[in-house]
């Protein structure tokens, strides 16, 4: 299952009016908050969910300590997600490489330095050397019956 947010709720909830408890897996488009907004028949439930975030709910690493930190700051009200975590650790990563630079930014000075960095970002590593891989974490999560994602 390769579908964002409302396609993928849309299809979940069809799939479990029709197939029940069919098990179903996706690749880290389709969040916990996402699953939790099914229709009126229902809140898709028992979806596995390849993560490549850490869990962005739980404040195990420096990384989603300050990540939460700064959503209860600067988003209040919102629920912690892989999307605005993965938006975060970008958002690091290129903190990073300009801090790593020194000197007048350029593109083509920053893209050299993202290209070569290799970065303990707060517990989770990223690694660009070589490729745009940059982490090989793969974490299962699942959507659980009250549309909240476990870890």
């Amino acid at each position: 299952l390769v579908l964002r947010g409302e396609a993928g709720v849309r299809y979940l909830t069809a799939l479990r009016q029709h197939a029940g408890a069919t098990p179903a897996y996706g690749m880290s488009y389709l969040s916990g908050g996402d699953a939790a907004q099914g229709d009126e028949a229902g809140t898709p439930a028992n979806i596995a969910l390849a993560q490549v975030t850490p869990n962005p709910g739980a404040a195990a690493t420096p990384l989603t300590r300050d990540y939460l930190r700064a959503m209860k700051e600067f988003a209040p009200g919102e629920r912690p997600s892989p999307e605005s975590l993965a938006g975060c650790i970008a958002a690091r990563t290129v903190v990073e490489a300009l801090r790593r630079m020194g000197g007048e930014p350029t593109p083509a000075r920053l893209t050299a330095q993202l290209w070569s960095l290799r970065a303990d970002l707060g517990g989770f590593v990223l690694d660009l050397t070589g490729s745009n891989v940059g982490s090989h974490l793969v974490d299962i999560g699942w959507v659980d019956a009250g549309g909240r994602l476990r870890f």
